[in-house]
């Protein structure tokens, strides 16, 4: 049998009060933090100086990525003061303990706002690619659902006091835990919001994860693009798996010392971080076709520029500067155009300068004087 926890400062052994296991509780958050704030910052680079498709989606997750921040630089305060050491030590600093629930209280309503902000934006993405009213419906209602449920959160949050201060200000409270007569919601009903509000997270984490695939395997891509864009999304079940963890540590909050090793707060974050990856990685592909192409080059001893490339049979592809692959459509149409073509010997020949307008034209040009002709299909992306 365990022994008790001591409740006084006085009872803790030299030890113990020089405890703390802060040091690991910032390794485990901040590293993760830096990727996510690293990635959206590609993200919003890509969108606005190269794609220049800067949309609802980016802007909403930059407030994510706000929010993320706000939670980052509250629990580097909250570790300052005691979380990650005995709950005695944290509290033996009346002033420090008031401070650091107050970061706390701060950091619950961010994280709270910034993983339903993150599904706002994936939502927002998903409409550049929707092409059914179904769909669209569909991911607005979602939308309007998820501003309403975090608002009710924010407020069950902000409000969970009488006068509000009371949430971090213990003295304002009755006795045994303070002097006054202020009025706050019990653990019983805490436990029961958390539980409801854990599951409507894992639930639109998964719809979110889920969703992609048949929208996206009806656009005319090609069939790696929308495999590799089917995959990326779907990284959002890792958010799931981490909300579902962070609901079976729920108990450990009813534990004597629930912030030694703070497994809530550490998977609820693990939850925002990876939402934020997940959702801002299908943005930054370019940059990653980017570098392959120059890894290929660099390996097969080439001259290739990121504009154009030619096979062993003499065949040249003009690409687009940079890949979009459908990534940053805002409204995506197909149009199939048909066009019936008879070339004789007094035409010019093809060339590459009559190509520079096409993003995706192959012909050859190793025989100049083969006469063309015949029924050409080709299949265009309209960008509104």
């Amino acid at each position: 049998m365990a022994a008790p926890v001591p409740d006084d400062i006085a009872d803790l052994s030299p030890e113990q009060i020089a405890y703390t296991h802060g040091p690991v509780l910032l390794a485990q958050t901040v590293p993760v933090f830096t990727v996510a704030a690293l990635v959206v910052f590609l993200r919003c680079y890509i969108r606005a100086r190269v794609v220049k498709s800067f949309g609802k989606d980016d802007w909403t997750m930059v407030a994510a990525i706000v929010c993320a921040t706000i939670c980052c630089t509250c629990y580097s305060i909250q570790v300052s003061l005691g979380v990650g050491k005995y709950a005695a030590v944290a509290k033996a600093n009346p002033e420090g303990y008031r401070n650091l629930l107050k970061a706390r209280q701060i950091h619950m309503i961010a994280v709270v706002a910034g993983i339903s902000l993150v599904k706002i934006s994936v939502s927002f993405f998903l409409l550049r690619l929707a092409t059914k009213k179904a769909y669209v419906w569909f991911l607005y209602g979602l939308i309007g659902f998820l501003a309403l449920f975090t608002l009710a959160c924010m407020g069950t949050l902000i409000f969970q006091c009488i006068p509000v201060a009371a949430a971090w200000d213990l003295r304002l409270r009755p006795p045994p835990m303070g002097t006054g007569d202020a009025r706050c919601f019990s653990n019983l009903t805490f436990v029961q919001l958390g539980l409801f509000n854990g599951v409507v997270n894992i639930v639109t984490d998964l719809l979110l994860a889920l969703i992609p695939a048949p929208l996206i395997w009806k656009l005319q891509m090609p069939i790696r693009t929308r495999m590799s864009l089917v995959v990326v999304l779907s990284l959002g079940v890792f958010a799931a798996v981490a909300g579902i963890i962070r609901q079976m540590s729920t108990n450990k909050l009813k534990g004597p010392e629930p912030w030694q090793y703070d497994t809530y707060t550490i998977w609820n974050f693990t939850e925002l971080y990876v939402g934020i990856i997940a959702a801002s990685l299908p943005a930054i592909k370019p940059m990653f076709n980017w570098f392959f192409d120059a890894a290929r080059s660099i390996t097969k001893g080439t001259k290739n520029s990121a504009f154009s490339s030619r096979n062993a049979k003499g065949y040249q592809k003009q690409v687009h500067p940079y890949d979009t692959d459908g990534f940053v459509l805002q409204n995506c149409k197909t149009e199939a155009e048909v066009r019936i073509t008879s070339q004789n010997a007094q035409q010019s020949d093809w060339n590459l300068e009559r190509a520079n307008n096409s993003e995706d034209s192959i012909l050859p040009h190793d025989k100049p004087d083969q006469k063309l002709g015949g029924i050409m299909v080709t299949s265009r992306v309209q960008v509104d």
